[in-house]
């Protein structure tokens, strides 16, 4: 299955290289040739990268599960946050641009606020990317508890795709969007959540248990 985020970037690339094969046959033109070889191969990568597999999400209101494929970067204690409140955990998962890009949501519930705010395009695994990078918050809330996820674009991905707004009702695992080429997603986490992930551990979005409220 294949994001459909990615499926007019794709279509634009296959455009063009019949295009350009048509006429480099006709023309004889080597470098018409060459062209849409390129542009075969940056489809072939696009179908790769915006791949979407289907995943088995587990069940029970309690579990917090990873928002995106990728790497725990970090674990660390989060800045008093308004909507989680005090003594809250920061989970960073950082996404390379071979990881799967669709953000799923880590929890059922309602979306009680989404704010995107600009910034700058620095790379995603650094750590001052989750201060001054550009990103979009969705703040949710279900009957365990509250929790923010954070999207956080990086030097390549300069375009986040989120599809969930304000009030919306999400399904644990439900299809939030994409983060275009190389990322780092962030969950707030309040203090009654049990984490059961560590650093360097790789997690997959709607399968990985980040952790449980109790």
């Amino acid at each position: 299955m294949i994001a459909r985020e990615g499926l007019n970037l794709i279509l634009l690339f296959v455009i063009v290289g019949v295009a350009l094969s048509i006429i480099g046959l006709l023309a004889a033109l080597n470098i018409l040739l060459i062209l849409a070889i390129a542009a075969g191969l940056n489809t072939l990568f696009l179908l790769y990268f915006f791949r979407d597999p289907e995943r088995a999400i587990p069940s029970g209101v309690d579990l917090v599960v990873s928002p995106s494929d990728g790497r725990v970067l970090a674990i660390e204690s989060a800045l008093n946050s308004e909507f989680v409140g005090s003594d809250s955990k920061k989970i960073s998962v950082f996404l390379s641009p071979l990881d799967v890009h669709v953000i799923r949501a880590p929890i059922e519930g309602q979306v009680k606020y989404s704010r995107y705010n600009k910034g700058a395009f620095r790379a995603a695994y650094k750590q001052e990317a989750s201060l001054t990078n550009e990103n979009l918050e969705l703040g949710i809330e279900n009957s365990q508890g509250r929790l923010v996820l954070k999207q956080i674009a990086g030097v390549l991905a300069r375009r986040i795709v989120c599809h969930a707004k304000e009030l919306d009702r999400l399904q644990k695992g439900t299809r939030l969007g994409v983060i275009k080429f190389g990322s780092r997603v962030e969950l707030i986490l309040p203090r009654n959540v049990d984490l059961r992930v560590k650093i360097q551990d790789r997690v997959k979005a709607g399968e990985t248990i980040i952790g449980v409220f109790r």
